[in-house]
Protein backbone atom coordinates (compact mmCIF):
# COMPACT_ATOMS: atom_id res chain seq x y z
CA UNK A 1 0.00 0.00 0.00
CA UNK A 2 1.26 3.49 -0.92
CA UNK A 3 0.60 6.67 0.93
CA UNK A 4 -2.40 7.69 -1.19
CA UNK A 5 -3.71 4.43 -0.62
CA UNK A 6 -3.55 4.62 2.86
CA UNK A 7 -4.92 8.32 2.99
CA UNK A 8 -7.96 6.97 1.12
CA UNK A 9 -8.37 3.76 3.56
CA UNK A 10 -8.14 5.32 6.61
CA UNK A 11 -8.18 9.15 6.30
CA UNK A 12 -12.20 9.18 6.22
CA UNK A 13 -11.71 7.08 9.65
CA UNK A 14 -9.63 9.06 11.38
CA UNK A 15 -11.07 12.29 10.87
CA UNK A 16 -14.50 10.46 11.91
CA UNK A 17 -12.52 9.14 14.93
CA UNK A 18 -10.67 12.59 15.37
CA UNK A 19 -14.31 14.36 15.33
CA UNK A 20 -16.22 11.70 17.65
CA UNK A 21 -13.33 12.72 20.01
CA UNK A 22 -14.38 15.98 20.34
CA UNK A 23 -12.68 18.29 17.68
CA UNK A 24 -13.98 20.71 15.07
CA UNK A 25 -14.20 19.81 11.96
CA UNK A 26 -11.29 22.17 11.29
CA UNK A 27 -9.27 20.56 13.58
CA UNK A 28 -9.75 17.08 12.63
CA UNK A 29 -9.07 18.10 9.17
CA UNK A 30 -5.83 19.80 10.18
CA UNK A 31 -5.68 16.29 12.68
CA UNK A 32 -5.50 14.25 9.81
CA UNK A 33 -3.14 15.82 7.26
CA UNK A 34 -0.96 16.07 10.68
CA UNK A 35 -1.22 12.72 11.23
CA UNK A 36 0.17 11.22 7.56
CA UNK A 37 2.70 14.17 7.76
CA UNK A 38 4.35 12.70 10.67
CA UNK A 39 3.96 8.78 9.53
CA UNK A 40 5.52 10.51 6.41
CA UNK A 41 8.13 11.95 8.54
CA UNK A 42 8.93 8.20 10.33
CA UNK A 43 9.39 4.74 8.96
CA UNK A 44 6.46 2.85 8.96
CA UNK A 45 5.41 0.04 7.13
CA UNK A 46 2.55 1.03 4.68
CA UNK A 47 1.24 -2.59 4.41
CA UNK A 48 -0.17 -2.30 7.91
CA UNK A 49 -0.41 1.48 8.89
CA UNK A 50 -3.72 1.03 10.81
CA UNK A 51 -2.24 1.06 14.52
CA UNK A 52 0.50 3.60 13.67
CA UNK A 53 -2.00 6.29 12.51
CA UNK A 54 -4.63 5.54 15.07
CA UNK A 55 -1.22 6.47 17.46
CA UNK A 56 -0.55 9.43 15.70
CA UNK A 57 -3.92 10.52 16.18
CA UNK A 58 -4.56 9.53 19.50
CA UNK A 59 -2.08 11.59 21.21
CA UNK A 60 -2.50 14.25 19.05
CA UNK A 61 -6.04 14.93 20.26
CA UNK A 62 -4.66 14.64 23.81
CA UNK A 63 -2.19 17.00 23.71
CA UNK A 64 -4.66 19.38 21.47
CA UNK A 65 -7.45 18.96 24.52
CA UNK A 66 -4.35 19.83 26.93
CA UNK A 67 -4.46 23.15 25.48
CA UNK A 68 -6.59 25.64 27.89
CA UNK A 69 -8.25 27.28 24.52
CA UNK A 70 -9.54 23.88 23.03
CA UNK A 71 -12.41 22.27 24.63
CA UNK A 72 -14.73 18.50 23.62
CA UNK A 73 -17.33 19.49 21.30
CA UNK A 74 -19.83 16.80 21.70
CA UNK A 75 -23.37 16.77 20.35
CA UNK A 76 -25.32 14.70 18.11
CA UNK A 77 -24.51 16.18 14.70
CA UNK A 78 -20.95 15.86 14.57
CA UNK A 79 -20.65 15.05 10.44
CA UNK A 80 -20.28 11.27 11.06
CA UNK A 81 -22.14 8.63 9.63
CA UNK A 82 -23.06 7.39 12.93
CA UNK A 83 -24.05 10.02 14.88
CA UNK A 84 -26.01 8.38 17.36
CA UNK A 85 -22.81 7.58 19.40
CA UNK A 86 -22.07 10.52 19.90
CA UNK A 87 -24.66 10.84 22.92
CA UNK A 88 -23.82 7.64 24.06
CA UNK A 89 -19.93 9.23 24.38
CA UNK A 90 -21.16 12.16 26.16
CA UNK A 91 -20.47 11.02 29.70
CA UNK A 92 -16.77 9.39 29.27
CA UNK A 93 -13.92 11.51 29.22
CA UNK A 94 -11.68 11.95 26.51
CA UNK A 95 -9.56 9.39 27.04
CA UNK A 96 -12.52 6.61 27.98
CA UNK A 97 -13.87 7.84 24.70
CA UNK A 98 -10.75 7.69 22.52
CA UNK A 99 -9.94 3.97 23.89
CA UNK A 100 -13.82 2.85 23.89
CA UNK A 101 -13.70 4.15 20.12
CA UNK A 102 -10.77 2.12 19.02
CA UNK A 103 -11.92 -0.75 20.92
CA UNK A 104 -15.28 -1.19 19.68
CA UNK A 105 -15.80 1.11 16.56
CA UNK A 106 -11.73 0.23 14.74
CA UNK A 107 -12.25 -2.91 16.40
CA UNK A 108 -8.65 -2.86 17.91
CA UNK A 109 -7.63 -5.52 20.57
CA UNK A 110 -6.57 -4.63 23.94
CA UNK A 111 -2.83 -5.31 23.15
CA UNK A 112 -2.94 -2.83 20.05
CA UNK A 113 -4.82 -0.15 21.82
CA UNK A 114 -1.65 -0.62 24.79
CA UNK A 115 0.84 -0.24 21.92
CA UNK A 116 -1.03 3.37 20.47
CA UNK A 117 -1.96 4.43 23.80
CA UNK A 118 1.42 2.96 25.81
CA UNK A 119 -0.81 2.36 28.76
CA UNK A 120 -1.21 -1.25 30.84
CA UNK A 121 -4.01 -3.84 29.44
CA UNK A 122 -5.30 -4.25 32.61
CA UNK A 123 -5.90 -0.22 32.83
CA UNK A 124 -7.16 -0.08 29.24
CA UNK A 125 -9.86 -2.92 30.81
CA UNK A 126 -10.48 -0.66 33.93
CA UNK A 127 -11.50 2.90 32.06
CA UNK A 128 -13.08 0.28 29.87
CA UNK A 129 -15.15 -0.90 32.29
CA UNK A 130 -15.49 2.58 34.17
CA UNK A 131 -16.77 3.74 30.51
CA UNK A 132 -19.28 1.17 30.75
CA UNK A 133 -20.41 1.89 34.28
CA UNK A 134 -20.41 5.56 33.11
CA UNK A 135 -22.58 4.91 29.87
CA UNK A 136 -24.92 2.34 31.74
CA UNK A 137 -25.75 5.18 34.90
CA UNK A 138 -26.70 7.69 32.08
Amino acid sequence: MDIEQAFDQYGPRLFAYLRRLGLSIEDSEEGVSEIFLRAMKSRIDWDQPSSYLYKIGYHLAMDLFRKPKIEPIINTNMGCKDSYEDDFLKPLSLEERGIVLMLYQEKFSYDEISKITNKPVGTLKSLVHRAKEKIKDE
